[in-house]
């Protein structure tokens, strides 16, 4: 609204560049970010998302966290869950683990979501519904306000 827009501006990040100045000073200007974070599981993080080799899992928990500190509009950290090639990131240990990382970063929401449709790749699963309920009962006992998106 602040560049004369009649609407507000919102960004949907993987969280992985949160690490470059000139990025985190853009996104200072936009009023709703919606930042990634499916896992805290090392294996896990790799296999889900796949990243590139310099990214570490500790640096992106780590700059959403100090981004967080400097933000003041509204962020929400999204949590896709899904099963992959027999893992999932929705148990029980990923629930706490996630919700430690959360609690440091400071989210205004959680929203965890599941695949929509059918995923391209066979070896990937939707998260059951009972699964992310109790995922995000587990949130919830940390203070978090969280949405469940079942699809």
């Amino acid at each position: 609204k602040r560049q004369g827009l009649s609407s507000g501006v919102g960004v949907f990040t993987n969280s992985t560049t949160l690490t470059n100045e000139r990025i985190v000073e853009a996104l200072g200007e936009v009023e709703y970010i919606e930042a990634k974070l499916d896992t805290v599981d090392r294996r896990k993080f790799m296999l889900i998302n796949v990243p590139h080799p310099s990214i570490r899992l500790e640096g992106v928990v780590e700059s959403l966290a100090a981004f967080r500190r400097t933000y003041g509009g509204t962020l929400v950290v999204q949590v896709m869950l899904v099963g992959y090639s027999g893992l999932a990131n929705y148990t029980a240990d990923d629930a706490s683990a996630i919700a430690e990382a959360l609690r440091r970063i400071e989210p205004s929401a959680v929203h965890l979501h599941t695949a929509y449709r059918m995923p391209r790749l066979g070896s990937v699963a939707r998260a059951p519904p009972e699964a992310m309920e109790s995922f995000a009962e587990e949130l919830r006992k940390y203070g978090l306000e969280v949405r469940v998106y079942a699809g």
